[in-house]
């Protein structure tokens, strides 16, 4: 398996959430002296319309902001979740119904795949 730079781990979480969030883009954070290759920071919007910056590092996702761009809740103490999914699952209701129609919906596309190759 390839090793991803955290930026470019960033970039493939943005990618896989962004279909389920209002919105998901690399913070401008990134940009500043305590990014490196250790750390990345995302903004989240959720359909909730609550605004997030989400940490990213060896420990897993941790919210360290309630605004774009905002770390006043950064702390050696926030909850760290292993992935992003359950990060959004925990804060986002509209989140957990995106993802189980999306998924359900890529099952019928299968099943209906599987049953027009065997003639049915």
């Amino acid at each position: 398996m390839e090793n991803l730079s955290w930026d470019e781990e960033a970039r493939a979480v943005i990618s896989d959430i962004s279909s389920s969030v209002a919105s998901a883009g690399l913070s401008a954070i990134n940009n500043t002296k305590d990014f490196g290759s250790r750390i990345a920071y995302i903004n989240i919007e959720t359909k909730e319309s609550e605004k997030l910056t989400v940490r990213l590092d060896c420990e897993g996702f941790s919210v360290v902001g309630r605004k774009f761009d905002d770390k006043s809740l950064l702390s050696p103490s926030n909850l760290k979740y292993e992935t992003i999914y359950a990060l959004l699952n925990y804060l986002s209701p509209s989140y957990t119904l995106t993802f189980a129609q999306n998924l359900s919906d890529r099952l019928s596309k299968l099943t209906n795949g599987a049953r027009e190759a065997n003639g049915k």
